[in-house]
């Protein structure tokens, strides 16, 4: 049956409003998404950013300066201690070489955050070990010039003075610095205090992941006297490229000498063996050591 023209006409006239309709109804819905989408693409963006800046900015938590404060105070005072160059020592040092220990008369000197020497006087000479500013070496007794076994990353060289490393962490703003806790470690309670310079690991970064990061820190403070007990860093092996151990220095036998508390006993172990223990009978400050006092 032929269907009367009007009533075609009728039928594409609402056909086309409805195409119509569906068109703007599309057309909105996409507008819709497209906006939507923008949105979250900015919120994402700007979201990132912050967690990057955030990242990227220094955190200094309050704690954590306030105890390193009260270390500072227990060891003579900020000012006494930033008026300290450098430092020579001398006493005895016991090696574990091989299963077996070796003792040598010893001097140590340090300067800085980065200078430090060990000579110690064997049967068959002298052995010297020392780094400047992350050059290292060993002397051994015949006088050959070789690189040390192992080394350790340049934030903490100058072993005889733990709190420069303190110091230096007051006095730099763009080093972060953070509380980890209240721990129990070598028979004491320790505040555990992470340092950590730009471009390294988080301040929430576990210890035991801290190998292949550079410029961290950490820092053990006795919670009753409030010196230094020990102090964390990471070693990396000269002779095995990748591999990396943690390398500890205890501190104790503390005494107070021209006004400021130096740990007569010091103790170094990596990957939880112990390699040395010095005990120190003589300390003088401020003798004038240059650079030519780290070279072999």
């Amino acid at each position: 049956m032929k269907i009367p023209q009007r009533v075609a006409v009728r039928r594409a006239r609402v056909s086309r409003v409805f195409s119509n309709r569906n068109l703007r109804q599309q057309g909105w819905f996409e507008a819709a998404t497209l906006a939507i989408a923008l949105v979250l693409f900015f919120a994402t963006a700007q979201r990132t950013a912050s967690q990057e800046l955030a990242a990227a900015s220094p955190q200094r938590d309050p704690q954590a300066l306030g105890i390193i404060v009260s270390a500072l105070n227990a060891m003579g005072g900020a000012s006494v201690l930033a008026g300290i160059q450098d430092i020579r020592g001398s006493g005895t040092v016991t090696y574990n070489w091989a299963g077996s220990q070796v003792q040598a008369a010893v001097i140590v000197k340090g300067r800085g955050l980065s200078q430090f020497r060990l000579d110690a006087t064997l049967p068959d000479g002298i052995y010297s070990w020392g780094v400047s500013n992350g050059q290292r070496f060993r002397k051994n007794a015949d006088g050959t010039i070789s690189a040390p076994p192992y080394g350790t990353r340049p934030c903490f060289e100058n072993t005889p003075l733990p709190f420069v490393q303190l110091l230096a962490a007051m006095q730099d703003s763009s080093n972060s610095v953070s509380y980890i806790g209240l721990e129990s470690r070598n028979g004491n309670t320790v505040n555990h205090i992470r340092i950590t310079s730009a471009g390294s690991a988080s301040s929430t970064t576990s210890t035991a992941t801290l190998a292949n990061k550079t410029g961290t820190i950490d820092i053990f403070i006795d919670n009753t006297t409030n010196l230094i007990q020990s102090v964390l860093t990471i070693a990396y092996s000269a002779d095995f490229p990748g591999q990396t151990y943690p390398r500890e220095i205890q501190y104790s036998n503390h005494q107070v000498l021209n006004g400021v508390v130096v740990p007569l006993s010091i103790v170094e172990l990596i990957d939880g063996e112990q390699t040395l223990a010095m005990q120190l009978s003589q300390v003088s400050f401020n003798i004038g050591l240059s650079d030519n006092d780290f070279q072999p």
